[in-house]
């Protein structure tokens, strides 16, 4: 009964710290995205600025 109860809570946890690393990699993925965004804009307007286009 005991063994068992471990055995729930041992899955449970793998459960969590899957979620918690695909959380972490979706984050990581969206982080680099809205930066790759935010460069683009800059390079836009870098070269509005320098080439007048």
């Amino acid at each position: 009964m005991i063994s068992d109860k471990n055995h729930n809570i041992s899955k449970n946890s793998d459960f969590i710290m899957t979620i918690l690393r695909t959380y972490r990699q979706y984050s990581i993925i969206v982080n680099n995205y809205q930066n790759r965004r935010i460069w683009l804009i800059l390079i836009k307007f870098d070269a509005k600025s320098t080439f007048g286009a």
